[in-house]
């Protein structure tokens, strides 16, 4: 059985000191997040996917002058280097991020949350909207990520592997566009999964939390 990184591990940033990789432990049970994101979904995603890429970059590191490096500094060091080794680092820090951005005990804002929402983007629903509208608008796979840039809250969306590590951004909340995230449940209809996501899943929590610490 492969090990679980438990939850109290996991950071923004994950330094194994040369030792392997390992799969993120879910913060909810692989049927909670139904009926939006099914079990079948989560069984082929957390349990497949994630998986895939964890066992690729410790194959492809093990060695080599990365190795010993966090996994941002791994994504900052490879973006320009070696392809390989900076999509699979990068699709383990997205995922990392993606599966604490949801819960399955979904509740409105904060007041203080919804305060910096609304400086922002004006209101809650445009918040929302754009989120749709950038997750729409990526073209083939991707992210959808919620970062603090300048002191203000933006959507960025970014395609295959690529994120914001490295850039003078906060990181909030990550959302996978890619159609492993959705197929079983929405088949093509990403409108309809990042609709029912952000009015059913998002954590607010979670966002407010790393709002704090940036």
């Amino acid at each position: 059985k492969e090990k679980i990184m438990k939850l109290d591990q996991v950071a923004d940033d994950v330094n194994v000191n040369g030792g392997k990789f390992t799969l993120m432990e879910l913060p909810y049970d692989r049927k909670d997040l139904e009926p939006v994101i099914s079990r079948d979904t989560l069984d082929l995603h957390h349990g497949k996917h994630h998986q895939t890429y964890i066992d690729k970059l410790n194959d492809l590191i093990q060695g080599t002058e990365y190795e010993n490096k966090s996994l941002k500094q791994i994504i900052v060091d490879s973006r320009d280097a070696d392809a390989s080794i900076f999509n699979n680092a990068s699709q383990n820090y997205n995922h990392i991020i993606y599966w604490q951005s949801m819960t399955d005990n979904y509740e409105e804002p904060s007041e203080t949350m919804l305060k910096k929402i609304e400086e922002d983007f004006d209101s809650l629903d445009a918040f929302k909207d754009a989120f749709v509208d950038a997750g729409v608008k990526q073209f083939g796979s991707g992210w959808v990520f919620l970062v603090l840039e300048k002191g203000k809250l933006a959507w960025k969306t970014y395609s295959n592997a690529d994120n914001p590590v490295g850039e003078d951004v906060d990181i909030l909340a990550a959302f996978d566009v890619w159609e492993h995230s959705y197929y079983l449940d929405f088949k093509n209809d990403r409108k309809q999964h990042l609709t029912r996501l952000v009015n059913e899943l998002i954590n607010y929590k979670f966002i407010e939390s790393r709002l704090l610490e940036s």
